[in-house]
Order: C-alpha cells, then sequence, then structure tokens
C-alpha cells in the first residue's frame, strides 16, 4: 500500500443522522489521523469504522480526542487493524458494544507475525467512559496483531463490561507482546458481567482494577 504524506483532521464537528458509519476510513497508509472534539449521533451503522489503516513510515497512530459516540445502530467505534490512540472519548448508548476491537478470526500467519514485528497495532484507551450500551463496553473479537491497553477507563452499565472471545485453531504466538492489559479501571453496575472471556489465546493482565456491582460475575 503506497504511503500518502497527507494528513486527516475531523474537529469539532456534529456528525448525525448518517445512513452509513458517521465516521468510516479504511485502506490508507497515512502520516496522520486526528479525530477530535467531535459528537457522532445516530449513525445507521457505526459512529466510528477504521479499518485496515496504518503509518508503515513512522508508525504513528490514528488519534481520537474527546469525542461523544452515541445511539449508532451498531457500534459506537470500530477498530479493525488500525493502531489507535483514544483519549478521553465518551461512548453512550449504543446498539451494539460502545467497542469493538476486531483481529483475524484465526491465529496469525508467519506474515502476520512480521507484520506485527515491525509495525505493531496498538490499541491504546486512556481516560475513556464507556456506559449504557446494549452489548458489552469493549469486545476484543480474534487475534490482534498488536496489544490492546485500557488504562483509567470507567466502564459501567453495559451488558458486560469487557467481552473477550477468539475462535478456535490454536493460540497466538506467545513471543509475541499481543497483550491485553486492563490498567487502572473501573468496571461497574453492568448487567451481567464485568469481564466476561468467552475463549481466549492471547495473555491478559489485571492492574489496580475495580470491579464491583456487576449482576452476575466480576
Amino acid at each position: 500500500m503506497k504511503s500518502q504524506s497527507c494528513e486527516i483532521n475531523i474537529l469539532e464537528n456534529t456528525i448525525s443522522h448518517f445512513e452509513k458509519d458517521g465516521i468510516g476510513i479504511k485502506n490508507l497508509n497515512i502520516s496522520q489521523i486526528k479525530i477530535e472534539k467531535n459528537q457522532i449521533l445516530q449513525s445507521s451503522r457505526n459512529g466510528i469504522s477504521i479499518q485496515n489503516v496504518f503509518d508503515l513510515v513512522n508508525f504513528h497512530q490514528v488519534h481520537l480526542i474527546q469525542n461523544k459516540i452515541s445511539q449508532s445502530h451498531l457500534y459506537g467505534l470500530m477498530l479493525t487493524d488500525v493502531s489507535c490512540f483514544s483519549e478521553k472519548d465518551e461512548i453512550s448508548q449504543n446498539g451494539k458494544a460502545g467497542v469493538l476491537v476486531k483481529g483475524s478470526t484465526k491465529p496469525l500467519t508467519k506474515e502476520e507475525l512480521a507484520f506485527s514485528k515491525k509495525c505493531p497495532l496498538r490499541s491504546i484507551f486512556s481516560f475513556a467512559n464507556i456506559y449504557y450500551n446494549k452489548e458489552s463496553g469493549v469486545t476484543v473479537y480474534g487475534y490482534l496483531k498488536g496489544p490492546m491497553i485500557l488504562t483509567c477507563c470507567g466502564i459501567h452499565e453495559n451488558s458486560n463490561g469487557i467481552y473477550i472471545k477468539q475462535e478456535d485453531g490454536g493460540v497466538n504466538n506467545s513471543s509475541m507482546e499481543n497483550d491485553i492489559v486492563i490498567d487502572k479501571c473501573a468496571i461497574f453496575q453492568n448487567e451481567l458481567s464485568g469481564i466476561y472471556v468467552k475463549r481466549i489465546g492471547m495473555k491478559a493482565y489485571l492492574k489496580e482494577v475495580v470491579i464491583y456491582e456487576n449482576r452476575n460475575y466480576a
């Protein structure tokens, strides 16, 4: 994929009642994408969908900062094969999960592992407030090409707080640092479980996490 030297900045907009995604970006090798201080409401599909987007020159992440994403028919934020840094985003009242981080349905191939070593696709969420989503607050599905990190996030009043599922067929290469890290988060008052692991082939770490008042399990 040819590298694009331009930048995409989507700043301080109100985006509502779209027939598809509120913001949809896919298949780019680009130096910078910043999505900041937008209100994205009532999209017929996803609030923000970013797929197959990376920077193979400087390895910059897509930046999402202080957006409010609400009432999308599907996911508030859907990330598929993208390196993303989210800070202080508010994601609520979406028809499925607030956040979907989606990887491959099968364990990574040798080529995909080599790509992960060169350009790990990190998904980092800092100080996010994720609540009132009909399914989970955060769903991790499939085998990721980089770590997913939640730090200082509030995940509450969803069906499940965090839901993790990977398909059968083996586990990821244990030498890769494609881990799930949950650090200093508060996960509470979800209708079912705080954290529900259906099937996992990655390492998961919890550090100073507060989990309480979820109906079924922690």
